[in-house]
């Protein structure tokens, strides 16, 4: 094995680099979400209205149950399911092996190692991701909106 102290968890400069470039994901997202939000209001309104103008009900009745369905099974996955229980026992061996034949370097046994990853719940994330994007969105698409409308004026 290349690199053992990677599986142990004890390299923060990755996991401050996996920190950055899931911000810079997660925003990147959102101005691309807020850059298509016309097109993405147009599906939602063909979705849940009909030709006549009216609302479909079974479009949002179908969209509420499946909203519900995907917070309630996350929500036993986060109270039933403990993922890391699974792999525990496997992944501590190999790292016991990997420090034994690779000891880790002065530094990174004078940092304890605190695991803060994972343990929030799937649902707060989410509301965490959601509410980023909309910092993101909400002004993007507001900048993008005055450009386009700048853009008519001149021609």
């Amino acid at each position: 094995m290349c690199f053992p102290h990677l599986l142990s968890g004890e390299n923060h400069a990755l996991r401050e680099i996996h920190d950055v470039f899931a911000k810079l994901t997660l925003l990147l997202v959102g101005v691309h979400i807020a850059l298509h939000w016309q097109w993405i209001m147009g599906v939602f309104r063909k979705m849940l209205k009909t030709k006549e103008g009216n609302w479909n009900k079974k479009a949002i009745v179908t969209s509420v149950l499946i909203l519900a369905l995907f917070i309630g099974s996350m929500q036993w996955l986060a109270t039933n399911v403990k993922p890391n229980e699974a792999f525990k026992p496997k992944f501590e061996q190999k790292v016991a092996q990997a420090s034994e034949t690779f000891p880790p370097p002065g530094k990174f046994r004078e940092r304890p190692h605190e695991e803060h990853h994972g343990t929030s719940h799937p649902l707060l994330v989410i509301l965490g991701h959601f509410t980023f994007w909309t910092v993101v969105i909400v002004p993007v698409y507001y900048i993008e909106k005055r450009m386009r409308h700048k853009r008519q004026v001149r021609v």
